[in-house]
């Protein structure tokens, strides 16, 4: 249908057939339910490195042909082809994987439709390749990084753009580890014997490149001090107990303290995967006292840790006592494979003879031992 419109100084034919043809033009399957449509065009991702790769995929709406252009030379050649048996190109995608310097690429994709005059729709997407930065160890180091036989330490490292990482030297625990790329620390527990350990972190990059650093730990031999108190009465395992560590043959062993003094018990780890513990008890005879022991890595040592020390105060009833393990059982004293450590007990506080609790010349303290024994 045509219309005359009459404006001033002219006159003008409206055709409402053009209109409508230049409206689908304009917007595309957006008003036209019968026109072609690329509903999405995206790439994934959308930024890569140079030599690296992403994927662009689409979705159409009644195309019977497409078009690719710019990009690269195997984005042109893609084939949007019909299938047998189908109207309209299916939807797709394709690996762009020969971008190899830096810069931003586009990408773009028209197609037509199949019906009278049909309109067309088109996209572009950009691809953003930027050069890979190189790998780095910011930081690798070892606290403390000097030591005594036995005691741990930690290693921490600080990394940027690694996609993975390895160990190497430093001790067996060291060497088994699987090192993500990600800043992290771990605690070190094997360093047993004296000497100079030097731990090897190497990282890839993502450009293909690697970076190395070593972290250097000395261990020395452990040095004891000599005990504050008087003297002490020193005992080996298998003396004590009639059998070798970690075996008990008797449910209690009672030995005399003269009054100042301390009870130590020697033993050797060994290889021993278990966990016990030492309690002190009222058993005849027996003296009534508050009794402090600890299991430490010096003869009369009664400055330990939380988990090493045990006070028994007098006429009071306490069945815990110290839990050691060599398994990992959580809360207990952490004792080291072939390390050899001391049990000592003292009616004293452990630091001066003169504040010993028992006012008698032997004071007798009871000393048990329990292996997997259950928390009370």
């Amino acid at each position: 249908m045509n219309r005359l419109f009459l404006l001033t100084g002219c006159i003008v034919l409206w055709s409402s057939a053009v209109v409508a043809q230049d409206l689908i033009f304009e917007h595309g399957f957006e008003n036209d339910p019968d026109a072609v449509g690329i509903l999405t065009l995206t790439a994934n991702p959308a930024s890569i490195y140079e030599d690296g790769s992403t994927t662009i995929s689409w979705t159409l709406k009644d195309a019977a042909s497409c078009a690719a252009t710019d990009g690269t030379a195997e984005w042109h050649a893609q084939l949007f082809e019909i299938p047998v048996g189908e109207s309209v190109v299916p939807d797709g995608s394709f690996e762009v994987t020969t971008l190899t310097t830096a810069g931003v690429y586009s990408f773009t994709l028209t197609c037509t439709g199949s019906v009278g005059d049909p309109p067309t729709d088109t996209k572009t997407i950009e691809i953003v390749v930027s050069v890979a930065p190189p790998v780095q160890i910011l930081s690798f180091a070892a606290t403390p990084n000097l030591i005594e036989e036995g005691e741990s330490m930690t290693l921490s490292w600080t990394l940027q753009d690694a996609v993975s990482c390895t160990t190497s030297g430093g001790t067996p625990q060291w060497a088994a580890l699987t090192i993500s790329s990600a800043d992290s620390s771990v605690q070190i527990t094997d360093l047993d014997t004296a000497g100079i350990y030097q731990f090897g972190l190497s990282c890839a990059g993502v450009a293909g490149d690697s970076v190395a650093d070593i972290a250097e730990v000395t261990v020395e031999n452990v040095t004891c001090q000599a005990s504050t108190l008087d003297a002490g009465i020193n005992k080996v395992w298998l003396g004590f107990w009639g059998e070798n560590f970690p075996g008990s043959s008797e449910p209690a062993v009672t030995q005399p303290i003269n009054t100042g003094h301390y009870l130590s018990v020697q033993f050797d780890t060994g290889n021993v995967m278990n966990n016990g513990r030492f309690l002190t008890i009222d058993y005849p005879p027996f003296t009534i006292g508050t009794r402090l022991a600890t299991v430490s890595r010096c003869i009369g040592d009664f400055e330990e840790s939380a988990e090493c020390k045990h006070t028994w105060v007098a006429q009071q009833a306490d069945s815990n006592g110290i839990d050691w393990a060599t398994d990992g059982k959580a809360g207990a004293c952490v004792l080291k494979p072939n390390t050899t450590y001391f049990f000592n007990v003292t009616f004293t506080d452990g630091v001066s003879s003169n504040t010993d609790s028992c006012s008698t010349q032997d004071c007798f303290v009871s000393v048990q031992h329990e292996l997997d024994p259950v928390n009370p």
